[in-house]
């Protein structure tokens, strides 16, 4: 290495340097003894120091420490930069560049404890003075605990449910979130990253923070269920040398991804670059998993003056999955009963009992044969005479398989070879930071992004003989595209009136967009032969087996009979065949079905205020939103595959017919819909160190289209064979609301708590109250569909919905108190913990199910809500040696605990009868790291073992978590 010049500023730089780092060494060591006077001396000193350091350096903020961000002990111990709280102050000081108050950071912050949130407020805020619950992950969390991905970020945060599948599930819609992770029993679909919704690809790739708030925090972010909000927070360029940071992770099923983070001041205080890059090449514990692609996210930083700055990021992200959580679930009865069916289920199949008996069990095995576990389970409640038997019980679940290949091999793959999920996301957002005025400041964002996401997948499930699997079940391509376009503008005003000191907040947003979305459904040739004879059809099948008789390629069953190539596919014996891919019979398309152009309109406004000498802290917004869609379903319709240009015009109804357009899915489209949500409370010192407080929060969601879904020309036909007047009729339905828009669902947050910041931040902890509702959901109204006389024909029987009726009037309600604590006594111990007891968890009314009649009514009332555990109880705690022979040696410990979680609300899973159900686990984590220097570069690894003990459990679905996990992390930073 070439030797660094020893000038007198180096020199005067290094003393400054370790006299900060003394003063940080004194702190940590006097632990919990330090008085209050010593205390604020050693911060003012410390304060100083770092401004001294910045001016030699030229930097608006302190030169990284010896040890670099790459040693976990080094980043506990080093302090974050200085962050005003209130406002954007002038530089006070040539070449200190202030931070914006849209932006969030404390010379508080170090290690896991993070004493402010933008999330909860738009504003960075004190987590202390804000009335709600809050919860924010560091960048050394997440990667102590190998957290990778958005269904990692729960699994230590109380009250809440998981879901495994996120990596394999096509994307969020406002109706229909992806994937079941919940908090405080509900779902969570406004997922951000820096503050805007994001669509897919939920890496923690490039993540300085993901803040988590529970309940409806929509004030800020639009529609949302009641769950909550997580929000990441990326790294940004910086006017400060860091150093650069290569990573590389490896596992022992295949894993390979490698990072690299550098940032670098282009210009001094003017102008700071960093780019982040990172490539993944993985395999994981099943078969033919994999997950290949590569992130690059440029960022530029210019100060263009004092009180003006543009930040600029583009994003480009490619990710092809194959990933399988599912579990063995199949009911042995069911293989049992093709086997040998009793007499008590022929007899309730009515199966004709005059015919042999061998006769019989024919006729019943073509019943309940391939893929028709229904109609076994159904021919099992006839025969018990109880209709509310659950099918999917924990009896049946996780107990290996019937298949000789498969006992006990948890690496089975069920979507087997050529099951892929591509996604791509191009985004690119500016954003400009203004202060015109000492009281104002002003942020305009600009966001465009390309999110897109393809799926060809299929899932191999077993036939009910026990032996071969149908591979073809599921078998679909599709794909979301999906470019919104986002509009920000913020706006702080800060303003002192005598002892009080107040904020305004007030912004909008104005969102576009252009949705498309498609699919099909390919299937295989069904007569082909593979092997058979040249002429005869076997082109497109995979190139799987045995030579056959005539030297071509050829599979055969057990038997030694020529499958047909639809028999290659749906009768798979993992016992002799290799699994067949679904690739060559599924070409990569894009034909558009549907094709939506949405516009939103948002405003919004907040009040914080400050009293009695900041001991009081009150909050109060308000924001409303307004959704068009305008779109044109295309249904298999070849001539419009290609889009054309007024594929979006509103048609006449005379031509819904010739584009095969549903009328009543049209007619929904034609309106605006639009809502509001409010969010209050307050925060109260009751000592320095110690807050209580109380808040309300309420979201929306719209429910979608009107009251009731019709065509009228079917209305009339039917009125016309019933013999009434079709124009009555079609009046009488209006009359009766049929066209009026539904009222949204709401969710609402009622809590009251405990914040903490004790002995200087050593104690930073949440204890809260809550009530969370979920209502006006919508739901079929089956008294007004079973009243509805078009329903019926003319004979008096019930044909179906010639009018499907809705109400909004279903309720679901969670009560319960969590507790977070995050405990660090010294600079080098560190302790996150939470826990969680909901002692509500239930559906308070739906009028979709009728307690008397409905086969799901013992489910729907009498068992909690899906995802919402009664207890949860979260550990992890690390130490760092710094001293004596374990010097440089990291150690690190978790636990992660569930009572039982309901996966679904429905007679095949009723929990209250034995029905599957998920958690009721204790997993165990484990982390070994070392810190060194190689050739003076500072380096560190990191070894993870996820669930230590290979537990084989379920987080919220009836899919498996990940068994046993070895990853190493190798960091240099030169």
């Amino acid at each position: 290495m070439k030797p660094t010049p020893h000038t007198p500023i180096d020199r005067t730089r290094k003393a400054l340097v370790f006299g900060l780092a003394a003063l940080l060494t004194a702190t940590g060591a006097s632990g919990q003894s330090i008085d209050a006077d010593t205390l604020r001396r050693l911060q003012e000193e410390n304060a100083a120091l770092r401004r001294q350091v910045a001016e030699l350096q030229g930097t608006s903020q302190p030169a990284a420490p010896a040890a670099t961000s790459s040693t976990p002990a080094a980043r506990s111990a080093q302090p974050s930069p200085v962050a005003p709280t209130a406002g954007l102050p002038p530089p006070s000081e040539p070449g200190v560049v202030s931070l914006s108050p849209f932006e969030v950071s404390s010379d508080r912050d170090y290690g896991y404890v993070k004493t402010n949130s933008i999330t909860a407020t738009r504003i960075g805020a004190r987590i202390m003075d804000t009335p709600l619950q809050i919860q924010v992950l560091s960048e050394d969390f997440l990667q102590d605990t190998n957290m990778t991905d958005i269904q990692d970020v729960l699994r230590y945060s109380a009250t809440s449910g998981g879901d495994n599948q996120m990596g394999i599930l096509q994307p969020a819609t406002g109706f229909t979130p992806s994937g079941a992770i919940t908090t405080r029993g509900f779902p969570i679909n406004a997922r951000l990253q820096n503050s805007i919704r994001r669509y897919t690809v939920y890496s923690l790739d490039n993540v300085e923070r993901v803040e988590l708030i529970r309940g409806p925090a929509s004030v800020f972010f639009g529609q949302a269920f009641p769950g909550g909000v997580i929000n990441y927070v990326t790294k940004q360029a910086e006017f400060r040398t860091l150093p650069t940071t290569m990573t590389y992770r490896w596992t022992p099923d295949g894993g390979n991804k490698a990072s690299i983070d550098q940032n670098t001041v282009l210009l001094r205080d003017k102008i700071a670059f960093r780019n982040y890059a990172s490539w993944e090449n993985s395999g994981f514990q099943r078969d033919f998993e994999k997950r290949q692609g590569f992130t690059i996210m440029p960022q530029l930083n210019i100060r263009v003056l004092d009180r003006l700055s543009v930040r600029a990021e583009l994003e480009y992200t490619e990710r092809r999955d194959n990933l399988a959580a599912h579990a063995w679930m199949w009911p042995q009865g069911w293989f049992d009963a093709f086997a040998n069916p009793s007499v008590e289920l022929m007899n309730s199949a009515n199966i004709n009992p005059a015919l042999t008996l061998a006769e019989r069990q024919a006729l019943y095995r073509t019943r309940i044969g391939g893929q028709n576990v229904g109609n076994w389970m159904a021919d099992v409640r006839n025969a018990a005479g109880d209709q509310g038997l659950p099918i999917w019980t924990n009896a049946n679940f996780m107990q290996g398989s019937t298949f000789e290949a498969l006992e006990g091999n948890r690496k089975f793959n069920p979507h087997g070879r050529d099951s892929t999920t591509d996604e791509e996301v191009t985004n690119i957002q500016v954003v400009v930071d203004a202060r015109p005025f000492d009281w104002l400041s002003s942020r305009y964002t600009w966001n465009r992004a390309h999110a897109y996401y393809f799926e060809r997948k299929s899932q191999a499930r077993p036939n009910a003989d026990g032996r071969t699997y149908n591979t073809l079940v599921g078998l679909t391509w599709r794909y979301y595209d999906v470019a919104p376009e986002d509009h920000i503008f913020d706006n702080i005003v800060s303003f002192d009136l005598g002892p009080t000191k107040n904020k305004l907040l007030f912004g909008g947003i104005y969102r576009k967009g252009d949705n498309q979305f498609g699919g099909n459904s390919p299937s295989p040739a069904t007569g082909a032969v593979t092997g058979a004879p040249t002429g005869t059809n076997f082109e497109g099948i995979p190139g799987v087996g045995n030579a056959g008789a005539f030297g071509l390629q050829a599979l055969r069953d057990r038997n030694g009979n020529l499958m047909t190539a639809l028999q290659v596919f749906t009768e798979y014996d993992p016992t002799i065949h290799p699994f067949p891919a679904i690739g060559r019979i599924t070409e990569r398309q894009r034909p558009v079905i549907d094709r939506y152009k949405p516009k939103n309109t948002e405003w919004y406004a907040s009040y914080q205020g400050a009293f009695f000498q900041d001991r009081l802290n009150v909050m109060a917004g308000y924001r409303e939103e307004r959704t068009y869609n305008r779109q044109q379903q295309l249904f298999s319709n070849p001539p419009w595959y290609g889009s054309f240009a007024n594929m979006l015009d509103v048609l006449d109804p005379s031509e819904y017919a010739k584009y095969d357009i549903s009328e009543s899915y049209q007619r929904s489209l034609l309106t605006s819909q639009g809502g509001d949500s409010i969010q209050y409370g307050a925060t109260y010192a009751i000592t320095p160190e110690i807050n209580v407080y109380a808040g309300f929060s309420q979201s929306y969601l719209p429910n979608g289209g009107f009251k009731a879904i019709y065509n009228e020309t079917v209305v009339r036909d039917r009125a016309t064979l019933l013999g009434r007047n079709p124009d009555t009729e079609v009046a009488r339905i209006r009359s009766q609301g049929s066209d009026s828009v539904l009222g949204n669902e709401e969710g609402t947050n009622t809590e009251v708590g405990i914040k903490t910041q004790l002995f200087d931040n050593k104690i930073v902890a949440t204890v809260s109250l809550f009530r969370l509702e979920r209502t006006n959901r919508r739901t079929d109204d089956l008294a007004a569909q079973a009243d509805e006389p078009l329903n019926y024909d003319q004979n008096g029987v019930r044909t179906g919905n010639i009018l499907r009726w809705f109400a909004a009037e279903a309720t679901q309600r969670t009560e319960g108190t969590e507790a977070e604590v995050i405990w660090s006594p010294n600079r080098n111990y560190q302790l996150v913990g939470s826990a969680g007891y909901m002692w509500t968890a239930k559906t308070v009314s739906d009028p979709s199910v009728d307690r008397n009649t409905n086969v799901n009514a013992n489910a729907v009332f009498n068992t909690r809500l899906p995802g919402a555990p009664e207890y949860s109880f979260n550990l992890w705690n690390k130490y760092s040696f710094t001293d004596g022979t374990l010097a440089g040696f990291t150690v690190g410990g978790g636990l992660r605990y569930r009572s039982e979680i309901v996966i679904a609300q429905a007679r095949d899973w009723d929990a209250s009868r034995g029905g599957l159900t998920a958690g009721n686990y204790t997993v165990f984590d484990a982390l070994l790291g070392y810190n060194t220097e190689l050739w003076g570069i500072p380096t560190s690894f990191n070894l993870n073992v996820t669930n230590v003990f290979d537990k084989l459990h379920s987080e919220g679905g009836w899919n498996y978590a990940r068994g046993r996990e070895f990853v190493l992390t190798t960091r240099v930073s030169f």
